[in-house]
């Protein structure tokens, strides 16, 4: 027969598996076992702290025989020499914390924490971090990552990131605006190469419902909720190395932002809302608005953070008396003067309604609307 302290083992790791796998409230899961939620809690954070210390399976290929074998997988995979891993984000969500709450708030508008990761080709972690607030950046994380100081002192590996992280002769990101076939072709192979880590964070928020949306938030305080990523991470790959079927992959959509390399055509930002390559503004001719540091500090971010190739700006000559533009607020503010915008909706019908008015009155005077 099973003895007690053996009995309590096992049910403190079905009752843990059951709540990494399913999620909810930690409520739920003490009713369904009868047991209180302090007591989940406790089982939940004993059986975390166990797997991370006796399952250690998430190794970065060192060796020389581990990195070849890696580099012709995703060679076999993409066509690209050298790559040994794929690098990104994820979010994963957690209740509010009581201090420091609002640098958790990521930019989709939830706490989280952002864990980074990098991926092999058969879809296993090879590198975990799960320590930064919601609000950090993709590309900050890596740059105080020791993944980062390990590829600093060693040659011949490379990883592939998508655009929000930085070039580097180790990190190979999309060409933001490819000009001709070899640019082009460069981006689809880097998309095959990098898709890995998206559907390992797929397969595993698919295994582990505690770390999507769909399983609530992670009711713990943010160190506790890493631990639960990096113990998801590892059971995860234990999974792999044991054959466990795989689980339908959730739609991670909504989880990571939408690929912002340049389309794989020639139509520019016309096709798949893909921003231009090059913005031009012209401004009015004012220094207090325009012409000073904060407008100019900003414009050399969205060209830092590849939003844009180029900015260019330009202003009106001084004196000027009428634009395009000041004939359409003239517009707007007529009719805001005799219609209420208490909603957004109310005022982009007042901004329909001051269109069709301008192209009346263009069209009144024999000019052409284009």
């Amino acid at each position: 027969m099973m003895c007690l302290w053996q009995y309590c083992l096992h049910f403190q790791l079905l009752l843990s598996l059951r709540y990494l796998a399913k999620g909810a409230f930690n409520s739920e899961v003490a009713d369904t076992h009868g047991v209180s939620r302090s007591t989940v809690c406790r089982v939940i954070g004993r059986v975390v702290n166990s797997i991370n210390a006796n399952i250690d399976n998430i190794r970065f290929p060192t060796q020389p025989q581990s990195l070849l074998q890696t580099k012709r997988e995703f060679y076999r995979k993409c066509s690209l020499p050298n790559i040994v891993g794929a690098i990104d984000g994820t979010l994963v969500p957690i209740v509010a914390p009581t201090e420091n709450e609002e640098v958790y708030v990521c930019r989709k508008g939830f706490h989280a924490l952002n864990c980074q990761a990098v991926s092999s080709p058969d879809l296993k972690f090879l590198d975990v971090v799960a320590r930064w607030p919601g609000s950090t950046h993709d590309s900050a994380i890596f740059e105080n990552s020791r993944m980062k100081d390990y590829l600093d002192n060693h040659d011949g590996m490379i990883l592939l990131g998508d655009s929000g992280y930085a070039l580097k002769r180790y990190l190979l990101t999309p060409i933001p605006a490819p000009r001709n076939e070899q640019e082009h072709l460069y981006n689809r192979r880097h998309r095959q190469g990098r898709l890995c880590i998206e559907r390992t964070f797929g397969l595993l928020k698919s295994r582990f419902r505690c770390l999507h949306k769909t399983g609530g938030v992670l009711p713990f305080k943010p160190q506790k909720c890493a631990s639960v990523f990096v113990a998801c991470c590892r059971l995860h790959n234990l999974c792999l190395q044991n054959g466990l079927p795989d689980p339908p992959e959730l739609d991670l959509e909504e989880d990571h932002d939408q690929e912002v390399d340049a389309p794989d055509n020639n139509l520019g930002g016309q096709a798949n809302n893909f921003l231009p390559p090059n913005l031009f503004i012209q401004a009015d001719n004012c220094w207090r608005e325009n012409k000073n540091r904060y407008v100019f500090a900003f414009l050399e971010l969205l060209v830092a953070e590849q939003v844009f190739h180029e900015v260019h700006m330009s202003f009106l000559i001084v004196g000027h008396t009428h634009e395009d533009i000041d004939a359409k607020f003239s517009e707007v503010s007529r009719l805001l003067n005799t219609k209420d915008a208490e909603y957004f909706d109310d005022f982009l019908n007042v901004l329909k309604n001051a269109e069709r008015i301008t192209q009346f009155l263009m069209l009144s005077h024999g000019l052409r609307v284009i």
